[in-house]
């Protein structure tokens, strides 16, 4: 009898240690809690913070068994044998309401908009009974699907998940390790923080194969000397060098550039607001970064007098000779479409001298304004706009829109981009690769600056890689009275044959955009033009104001891929939706 009772017991002992949550998270109370998943897909982490590996996945509506909670991650039980890590923001929790020992799951928050109507229930049917500015802190009593019922100074109600950002919680201080070593970039592109947490803020990035010296690491981070300063990058996208030596010949490191990244920038005689303005820098321009003071840099101008340049207003990398890049970029041209007007003169009225087609290249002399001095050949010398070229150093062409459209007709109009996806949501992976959410966002900031240029009021609904619901989405069109709402996609399907691009619309208030928009990129771009179709979108279907989606190419088909991820086709797509959005105000 007792040789037949000892396996069961340990049986028994073998199921509870395996129940017992691990060793750093709060164990949660004896109670059967647990939480749904709320979000399409979501990563189950080996540990709780973005930088642990991946160990599955789970999906929406899916429920678990809460074993514990540390910070802002919650352990679920995904099966008998199996535990994982979720984001807390990324669930919803059931009924009991998790608690750990001695802390209520109730949060404090702040709105992230302004105008934020207050609601006597969890739905936009429901009436306002208050409206509430961009900051104010609220109590976060309840959830009910996507929607969080709060206090606030102004009264208790329901409003959005999606427009109160909950206060982050004190977390543990992470020891980090010192090391020296060296290492070598290995992505082409890859934000340096301020922090090792993926919510901390980008203070610059590096490209592929530049060198870092690397001087301490914590779980997934390695920290860097950048420039002067310190600073955090991902260790997924580092290659240590042999034998992990330090750079004997000089800290390559402490030379640290800055590109100018919007249109216009003052530099001033001081690291303030205050200082004098000394001279102006354009989009594009570098400068070698001498002396940093609160997030002003110190730079010294083409004619030796230095100057202050606010940190914000530039991109920060390392190992960047700035006369080397100067010489390497805005060397040639290549026209985008046949007919092209070469000029005596930079202005649209000048004679024409030549007449060149598309795939065309010149060597550039110098810029003036939005106009190229390029080199004809045998001596002679032309001029040509930047809005029907291509700069032959893979950057889109983002200088200006053809001077024929501007006509005042959307100064002042809203514009609402939209870049499909982002964050979790990567949207179709193309058969090469290519990640849709990427894809447009290179499209929608290209298209921005052409609008902005001709004095539009453009509003990006993400300018970065983050998630962001639809109902955001929707929601910057309505609460910024958009004139326009253009959401951009690139599609996909099993058959690879398949190809062209699509315009939707879905209400017959939204059709006249579609119908003048499809005009625009069928007269410019080389891809099959699918039509205009009613499409049931949520962005378009639950949008009151004048909105188009449109699938600029199947991702699915590679060769159409190589074409729509070409910096020719990306001028050539935001240049014939500026056409379209210009001409839609125009009628």
């Amino acid at each position: 009898m007792k040789e037949k009772f000892m396996p069961i017991f340990f049986s028994i002992v073998l199921i509870l240690s395996i129940m017992t949550p691990i060793s750093g998270g709060t164990k949660v109370n004896a109670e059967e809690q647990s939480v749904t998943i709320k979000t399409d897909t979501l990563n189950v982490r080996s540990g709780p913070g973005l930088s642990y590996s991946i160990i599955s996945q789970v999906k929406r509506n899916e429920s678990f068994k809460v074993t514990a909670v540390e910070n802002e991650w919650i352990q679920v039980q995904l099966d008998l044998f199996t535990k994982g890590w979720v984001a807390d923001w990324l669930v919803s929790s059931d009924e009991p309401a998790i608690e750990t020992e001695g802390f209520s799951q109730r949060k404090e928050g702040t709105t992230t908009v302004s105008s934020l109507r207050i609601r006597s229930g969890p739905g936009t049917t429901n009436s306002i009974i208050a409206v509430l500015g961009k900051g104010a802190p609220v109590s976060i009593l309840d959830q009910e699907g996507e929607w969080l019922n709060i206090s606030s100074n102004k009264g208790s109600g329901w409003v959005h998940q999606d427009y109160v950002q909950t206060n982050k919680k004190e977390s543990k201080k992470i020891e980090s390790t010192p090391i020296e070593k060296v290492g070598t970039i290995s992505t082409s592109a890859l934000n340096v923080r301020s922090e090792p947490d993926l919510n901390s803020s980008v203070i610059g990035t590096l490209q592929r194969g530049d060198t870092v010296t690397i001087t301490a690491s914590v779980p997934g981070w390695y920290q860097i000397q950048f420039g002067n300063s310190e600073a955090w990058i991902n260790d997924q996208y580092i290659q240590i060098n042999q034998n992990g030596e330090t750079n004997t010949e000089g800290d390559s490191n402490s030379s640290l550039t800055g590109k100018v990244t919007v249109e216009s920038v003052n530099i001033r005689s001081e690291g303030s607001f205050n200082g004098k303005v000394v001279a102006k820098a354009s989009k594009g321009d570098r400068f070698q970064l001498l002396k940093k003071e609160s997030n002003w840099y110190q730079v010294e101008l083409p004619d030796g007098q230095m100057g202050w340049i606010a940190g914000w207003l530039i991109e920060k990398n390392v190992n960047s000779n700035v006369e080397e890049e100067e010489r390497a970029t805005e060397s040639s041209i290549t026209i985008l479409y046949n007919g092209t007007n070469i000029r005596s003169d930079a202005n649209v009225n000048a004679s024409i001298v030549k007449r060149a087609n598309s795939g065309d290249v010149f060597s550039i002399i110098s810029s003036i304004s939005d106009w190229y001095e390029i080199d004809l050949g045998n001596g002679q010398t032309g001029f040509i706009a930047g809005w029907v070229v291509s700069l032959n150093d893979n950057q889109s062409s983002t200088e200006a829109p053809p001077p024929t459209n501007r006509d005042g007709t959307i100064e002042g109009k809203t514009i609402v981009l939209d870049p499909g996806h982002g964050g979790i949501d990567n949207g179709t992976t193309g058969f090469r690769g290519t990640l849709e959410k990427q894809l447009t966002l290179k499209t929608a900031e290209n298209l921005y600056h052409k609008l902005k240029h001709a004095g539009a009021n453009v509003i990006l609904t993400r300018n970065d890689d983050r998630y962001l619901h639809l109902n955001s989405r929707v929601e910057m069109a309505h609460s910024n009275n958009a004139d326009a709402f253009i959401s951009l996609h690139y599609d996909s399907i099993k058959d690879s044959s398949i190809n062209g691009f699509t315009t939707y619309y879905y209400h017959g208030y939204q059709k006249e955009l579609a119908d003048v928009i499809d005009e625009k990129l069928g007269e410019s771009l080389t891809l099959r033009n699918r039509g205009v179709k009613k499409g049931d979108f949520f962005v378009i279907r639950e949008n009151s104001q004048p909105s188009v989606l449109i699938e600029l190419g199947y991702l699915s088909n590679p060769n159409e891929e190589r074409t729509v991820t070409s910096s020719q086709f990306q001028d050539m797509a935001a240049i014939s939706l500026y056409n379209g959005i210009t001409s839609y105000f125009n009628e």
